[in-house]
């Protein structure tokens, strides 16, 4: 199973007092940039109140930091990790029609801004 396949099925937040949200999945390049440094990540799946993360560097419970994906930028802390996964909690909540037009984006549109980022870069940088 990829990464992007995988369910719903991610460890309960540490934070008992709040129920999660329902969360969508989504196939979603950024960063997440926390006083120890900014990663890349994966955004797997997003809520309202959180996300789910994948990430090759080890996040530590409790650490806070910026989510930086498809325009958002959220402050949040990490709540839960396994396994190259992370789940994060948002300090505010999104708006629903933010997290239904991230779970529109489509392969399509994923493709389309990687090749206007390249086009960009090659017209700025490479020449």
């Amino acid at each position: 199973m990829d990464a992007f396949s995988a369910g719903s099925e991610s460890p309960q937040p540490t934070d008992e007092l709040s129920p999660r949200s329902p969360r969508r999945r989504v196939l979603l390049a950024g960063q997440y940039q926390s006083l120890t440094g900014t990663y890349s990540v994966d955004v797997r799946n997003l809520s309202n109140t959180g996300a789910s993360i994948m990430c090759a560097a080890d996040l530590k419970l409790g650490s806070e930091g910026v989510l930086m994906a498809g325009g958002l930028d959220c402050l949040c802390r990490v709540v839960w990790h396994r396994e190259g996964v992370f789940g994060l909690k948002f300090e505010e909540p999104l708006h629903n029609s933010i997290v239904l037009d991230l779970h529109r984006i489509t392969s399509d549109d994923v493709k389309h801004a990687e090749r206007a980022a390249a086009r960009e870069w090659y017209q700025r940088d490479a020449r």
